[in-house]
């Protein structure tokens, strides 16, 4: 697409263009027949593109837009992988496929003819063509016929060396059976055939040892994916590798250099590609050029038409079979990824089986490497696209029984995308060091190979390990040391990225580092925009907008007309709904009965618009009594919010230009000396301001109440909720904040602890200010907004009963409360005729200004001009363009008006579009959304160099807030939200977005959210798939993809890094002297006092919280699922739950005790079961990690444990494999892995609960499973138990225990059968740290006060002595 348009050739090009244009629309006027609007406009789309990215500019050109503005996806939350996979099944029937009905008439194939061809097997005589199911071939040959045929040789005789495997023909079938085309050459079809040939060299003379035949290898390479995109684009596979094939992954898997050249050269030959041109075929230095010495048949093809690439695939890899393919995408280039009919990852796909099989059926060894170039653009469409054929096609290789068990898998990328918007950012820089690597060996390697293998896949690995790896399964001696194979025990050098030599530094840096802990001065990204493109056109050269027409007649006229014809009117106010009238309404009691607009329609006249605001001096006179009550010195200032939702800073520059260069004439500059305002006012423009949710409520309830919006069933109390009941959960934005309301549509919102009437209507209701509120739409009913629903809503004029007054003229049978649904409507007030919606506000706001100019006023609105979620790009801004006028002629009034000295003006927006078509299909619309428009117009008389220096930092509406209420009631607000600051008289610091309350999907100065389906919205459940945070999803599910964590990266979180050899071992979190409970604790143990420990149900809903619960569903169908044929099955915490009551309160406990914000609890178990426990303990909080010792040799266990990796994120929870009577003392005998704070003894090793004890450090929490009896003879205190010889040695202390109710089995488990009585007990203890390795301090410190209360009542027995 690069050479299609030049320098030279560009003017040519347009000429041409616009002569198309003009002779279409000559021709059309010849034959009098209509056009549509942009018929006869020449359109053009010219991209730059970058190395081998497909130029596609939105996911608008890969989606049916049609299918795609009607569906509304909702779906019911499982587990996450299959949301992910839900969510690309419903966008499959939206992807625009090839072109299948324009190529689809047209069949080529290969006549079934011997594998083995004869020396001078003519080309016709192997294919046969069809057009419409009739052999069209002889008619080709026979006459004289205009068709384009290529095939893999480029000759039309075959001779002994060559092997004729791809063929494809272009053909118009029309024209062949004597049809006619209207549309000439487009009605060309496409269509290609693939076979393989088997190359009789490789086939055996004889197999001395049928038992020793060597493993065949296939190796899927995507180019390029990161570990995050993959699961997100490519959910089918994913979950094919993880669920249920169960391939060992590696989530240390790292690049060796910054683009495919130098990783493929390192996976493919074990060398390090030096320069750019390193790349050269040289005999011998290959894979598959030492797999053919060995008797292998090779494969090497990818699914693109590449030529000039430092890729391996343009050195054109000598391999048995795969040349074929490559110049076969370059046949026909209609749409990127496409061949005719058919996806060009389909041919490939297809040829890679018929290779399997011919080898397989031939008795050959096989090694097939597969490249998917797909993934080379960076909107990851086609990568979706092409996420069912890669399932399929793994799904196939795998359930061949002969193939799946003698076959070395492996499914990897060489980096993620390197280029585009998103790799601008430090989040896309990083993706690109995450590559992915899925492996499974074959069956026949030794167990030890398995073992080895599943142990290195915490290990920090690079292509050169996998080619390495390679050689190892082949047989092949290794000739290098760069790599080392995967299924030999990697070295102690392998736990840290900087450990890895070969791994650049830059790599490991972004890696290793939290991005937590980075400046919020990070500048946000601009990511290229379609609507950008349309915005740069002059509006007289656009498509056709079609403007109101203005009424013929004022309202008077048409009474006076109607009169005279006898027609009926009927009218309507604010104060009255629909009636008879035959006068204007107004002229009744003008100015006294608070109506202060008119709608009148009249049989045959359009719909008019009255707005007459008069003041009303009894309010007036209420007002100025208000006042003077007050000890304020001066009167208050005026104060206008004009709101415009969905607007981000990006696109008020694209489409609201005058707004902008208006204000810009006032912008003040300069922190010393201010400079640039006019006319005594100034204009700052916040560029870091901040989204604190993803929809208007959210933010709209921080800007006019300062208090914060959360999701129902993820906020502080998800029981017993009260009204006016204080958080107390540190881990929340809401900790310390009082309930103000559970709203509607999954909101909760809270506000701080002792402030009163929070919402600024009441405040200016009390300070003596004329209100105004204003929406523009009927929000009756309406569930989607802040007044009446969280907060009550009392204004002297509101907007919105004009709007409702034209849904009931429009819609007279809907009811009052559905009038919402409505929506905006039209543009005009009557369809195409009247007065435009969006100036009504802006008139009622200056008449209102007028009226009363003597009193102050606040006033807010939200317009809706750019509200619009449209798919048509161009169309997306017209309402939004037009407002831009009207807006700028409404601020030049108010900015000359006398009392300007006297007003702050606030030009700002909600958030950018969050939802519909855009948001879904732009990448800039999703990265827009968190940079909402906010600029500031200010008296020069305040403190400007305040808000200039603060308009630098990172500013959330809570801030806004804090301001306005000082401006309005003179009072320093000590109640407001904590880490919020008024912006005309505090200096904003440098913050975290954690500590300005913003949340982590939302924070622009930290995190770049890479290109998704849709943009993060927590309250909407089709959007809550998208969002990063757990605590943001569904009830029922977490809803980040693997890797996504509260308070880190989306991608795959950074391996912490031990200390180096012979440095004191970090002791952690805990507090070493005793002090009084927290509030946290407090508060804790007022939840906990009333739980009755006898009540089986209400200890489990107390322990077990939504998440968890889910989580443990998703357990016992992993295990169900993999538990057949005998294998034996884990009980597990569930079945005791006064335990499990215990032990997460316990941990709660710990987590509030904890010093910082950065200290984690660290639990340590054995016996990971089907992780259960390890679920139950991660659940707790998220600032715990868990660290799991177990043999994982049942097969559920590795799902279970990646699904519950995938819940909580993969850096709070790993595994250690192997026997954990040596595993557990072999790991923390070693300095460099810190002590554990809790640890949990559960397996079947007679010493573990000694060696856990041992890593626990002093004052820890020690406890075991539950046991059939306290006098056992491993665990607790049977002669020689472990708890009795723990005590004995004074290494644990003030031991308590407990007895669980009795417990019939509905099921059987490996500790007893189905149907057994079962009555258990277990112990908690406090590590002295007397026993712990390496001669740890002790802590004088104990924490048995903070859990003497936990079922005290019930189920406590005595200590056996």
């Amino acid at each position: 697409p690069n050479d299609l348009i030049t320098e030279e050739n560009i003017e040519f090009f347009f000429e041409w263009g616009a002569k198309a244009a003009a002779i279409s629309k000559a021709l059309a006027d010849r034959r009098n027949r209509a056009l549509g609007n942009d018929a006869a406009i020449f359109k053009a789309y010219l991209f730059a593109t970058q190395g081998l990215d497909l130029a596609i500019p939105s996911r608008r050109q890969y989606l049916n837009q049609s299918k795609f503005t009607n569906e509304r996806w909702s779906f019911p939350y499982e587990d996450l992988s299959r949301e992910r996979i839900k969510l690309v099944e419903r966008l499959e029937s939206q992807f625009v496929s090839c072109p299948f009905q324009r190529h689809s008439s047209l069949n080529l194939e290969f006549v079934k003819q011997s594998d083995l061809l004869d020396k001078n097997d003519v080309i016709w005589k192997s294919i046969r063509v069809t057009c419409n199911n009739q052999d069209v071939t002889p008619v080709l040959l026979n006459k004289d016929q205009s068709f384009e045929l290529w095939t893999n040789i480029g000759s039309k005789t075959v001779d002994s060396s060559s092997r004729l495997e791809s063929v494809c023909i272009k053909v118009n079938c029309d024209n062949i059976l004597g049809g006619f085309s209207k549309r000439g050459k487009k009605d060309f079809q496409v269509s290609c055939a693939t076979r393989i040939v088997l190359d009789k060299g490789t086939i055996p003379k004889h197999v001395s040892d049928p038992s020793n035949v060597s493993p065949n290898i296939l190796m899927v390479l995507i180019d390029p994916i990161s570990r995050p995109q993959f699961d997100m684009a490519m959910p089918r596979t994913q979950n094919l590798l993880s669920e249920q094939l169960n391939f060992p992954y590696f989530k240390n898997y790292a690049t060796v250099g910054n683009n495919s050249g130098p990783n493929q050269a390192a996976l493919y030959s074990g060398h390090i590609l030096k320069s750019h041109d390193g790349i050269r075929h040289r005999e011998g230095m290959w894979i598959w050029d030492k797999l053919r010495t060995l008797g292998y048949a090779t494969f090497k093809a990818e699914d693109g038409c590449i030529a000039n690439s430092n890729m391996v695939q343009s050195i054109q890899p000598n391999t048995t079979h795969g040349q074929a393919l490559h110049q076969l995408y370059c046949f026909d280039f209609a749409r990127p990824n496409c061949v005719g009919k058919k996806l060009a990852a389909e041919y490939l796909f297809e040829h890679a089986k018929d290779f399997v099989q011919t080898y397989k059926t031939a008795g050959v060894p096989w090694a097939a490497f597969l490249s998917l170039v797909d993934t080379h653009e960076d909107t990851m469409t086609l990568g979706s696209i092409v996420d069912q054929y890669l399932e399929r096609f793994l799904q196939g290789i795998n359930n061949d029984i002969e193939n799946g068990k003698n076959t070395l898998i492996v499914v990897l990328s060489d980096h993620g995308l390197h280029y585009g918007p998103y790799f601008q950012s430090i989040d896309g820089e990083s993706e690109r060091s995450q590559p992915i690597l899925y492996m499974k060996i074959p069956d026949s390697l030794a167990r030890e190979s398995h073992d080895n293998l599943l142990l290195n896949t915490g290990k920090w690995v690079t292509p050169f390990d996998v080619h390495e790896t390679l050689l190892d399964v082949a047989g092949i001696p290794s000739k290098t040391s760069i790599g080392s194979s995967l299924i030999k025990q990697l070295s102690s050098t392998r736990t840290t990225c900087h450990g890895v030599a070969v791994i650049p530094d830059r790599h490991c840096d972004l890696l290793d580092s939290s991005l937590e802990i980075q400046s919020t001065k990070r500048k946000a990204l601009r990511i290229p925009s379609l609507s950008s493109f349309y915005a740069d056109i002059r509006k007289d050269h656009r498509l056709n907008q079609n403007a109101c027409k203005k009424p013929a007649y004022t309202t008077e006229e048409v009474f006076q007309l109607s009169e005279k014809e006898g027609l009926s009117c009927k009218c309507s106010t604010n104060k009255r709904d629909w009636f008879q009238c035959n006068h204007h309404p107004l002229q009744e009691d003008l100015g006294q009965s608070g109506e202060f607009f008119a709608l009148v329609h009249c049989d045959k006249f359009p719909l008019n618009l009255d707005i007459r605001v008069k003041k009303s001096e009894q309010r007036v006179s209420q007002l100025r009594q208000i006042r003077s009550r007050s000890n304020r010195d001066s009167r208050p200032p005026n104060i206008l919010i004009i709101e415009i939702d969905s607007v981000s800073v990006e696109y008020a520059d694209r489409h609201l230009p005058q707004t902008r260069k208006l204000l810009k004439s006032y912008r003040a500059t300069g922190t010393t000396d201010v400079t640039g305002c006019h006319e005594g006012l100034c204009s700052v423009d916040f560029s870091k301001f901040a989204v604190v949710g993803p929809n208007s409520i959210a933010n709209q309830v921080a800007g006019l109440s300062g208090c914060l919006t959360t999701l129902s069933h993820q906020s502080c109390f998800k029981r017993k909720v009260k009204i006016g009941d204080i958080c107390m959960d540190s881990d929340l934005f809401e900790n310390g904040m009082r309930l103000e309301n559970v709203g509607p549509d999954r909101h909760t919102v809270y506000c701080p602890a002792n402030a009163s009437s929070p919402w600024l209507y009441d405040v200016a209701d009390a300070e003596g200010y004329a209100t105004f509120f204003g929406e523009e739409f009927c929000y009756a009913g309406s569930p989607w907004v802040v007044q009446e629903n969280i907060f009550p809503m009392k204004a002297d004029i509101e907007l919105h009963t004009v709007f409702c007054r034209m849904v009931k003229h429009l819609k007279p049978q809907l009811e009052d409360t559905k009038l919402f649904k409505a929506g905006y409507g039209s543009y005009c007030i009557d369809r195409s005729e009247g007065f435009p919606k969006q100036e009504i506000a802006l008139n009622v706001l200056e008449q209102m200004w007028h009226e009363y100019r003597e009193e102050p006023k606040f006033a807010y609105l939200n317009g809706m001009a750019a509200h619009n979620y449209i798919a048509e790009t161009e169309k997306l801004a017209w309402r939004a363009e037009e407002y831009d006028e009207a807006l700028t002629k409404f601020l030049k009034s108010i900015l000359s008006r006398d009392d300007r000295d006297r007003t702050i003006i606030i030009i700002r927006s909600d958030h950018g579009l969050q939802g519909g078509d855009s948001s879904v299909v732009d990448y800039s619309t999703q990265s827009e959304h968190r940079h909402p428009w906010t600029e500031i117009v200010i008296p020069d008389r305040y403190p400007v160099k305040t808000l200039i220096a603060n308009s630098k930092q990172v500013v959330t509406p809570f801030d806004m807030y804090a301001m306005l209420r000082r401006l309005m009631t003179d009072k320093i607000d000590r109640n407001r939200i904590d880490g919020s600051y008024d912006l005309l008289r505090e200096f904003i610091p440098a913050r975290t977005c954690k500590s300005a309350k913003i949340p982590r999907d939302f924070c622009v100065a930290e995190h770049t959210p890479p290109p998704a389906f849709g943009t993060c919205n927590m309250f909407e459940e089709k959007q809550a798939v998208f969002c990063s945070d757990p605590k943001l999803g569904s009830s029922k599910v977490s809803l980040g993809t693997p890797g996504r964590t509260m308070g880190k990266r989306f991608t795959s979180s950074p391996t912490s890094q031990p200390p180096a050899q012979g440095t004191k071992r970090k002791e952690t979190n805990l507090t070493s002297s005793k002090r009084t409970p927290s509030l946290a604790l407090r508060k804790e143990r007022e939840d906990t006092a009333d739980i009755s420990c006898n009540d089986k149900a209400e200890l489990l809903s107390s322990a077990v919280n939504d998440i968890l619960s889910h989580q443990w569903s998703i357990l016992d169908s992993i295990v169900e699922r993999y538990s057949k044929g005998g294998v034996k099955v884990s009980g597990g915490i569930f079945l005791y739950p006064r335990q499990s009551f215990v032990l997460i309160s316990i941990i709660r406990r710990l987590v509030s005790n904890l010093r910082s914000d950065q200290d984690k609890i660290r639990i340590c178990e054995t016996g990971f079961g089907a992780g259960h426990s390890a679920a139950l303990f991660l659940s707790a909080s998220t600032r715990v990690e868990v660290v799991t010792f177990d043999k994982f040799n049942r097969p559920y266990q590795l799902p279970a444990f990646r699904s519950i990796e995938r819940e909580f994120g993969k850096d709070r929870i790993k595994f250690v494999s192997g026997d954990t009577c040596k595993t557990v003392p072999e790991f923390f005998s070693r300095v460099d892995q810190p002590l554990c704070d809790f640890v949990h003894g559960s397996s079947f090793c007679t010493s573990d609960l000694l060696d856990l004890t041992r890593a626990t450090r002093p004052n820890g929490i020690v406890t075991a499973t539950a046991m059939g009896s306290l006098f056992d003879k491993s665990v607790y205190f049977g002669a020689n138990a472990q708890w009795r010889n723990l005590r004995s040695n004074k290494c644990v202390a003030r031991t308590q225990c407990w007895k669980e109710e009795r417990k019939q089995l509905e099921k059987s488990y490996v500790f007893a059968k189905k149907g057994i009585t079962m009555e258990h007990h277990f112990c908690i203890g406090i590590s002295t740290g007397q026993c712990s390795y390496h001669n740890a301090a002790v802590n004088n410190h104990t924490y048995v006060d903070d859990f003497d209360d936990l079922c005290s009542e019930a189920g406590r027995v005595d200590v056996p002595e």
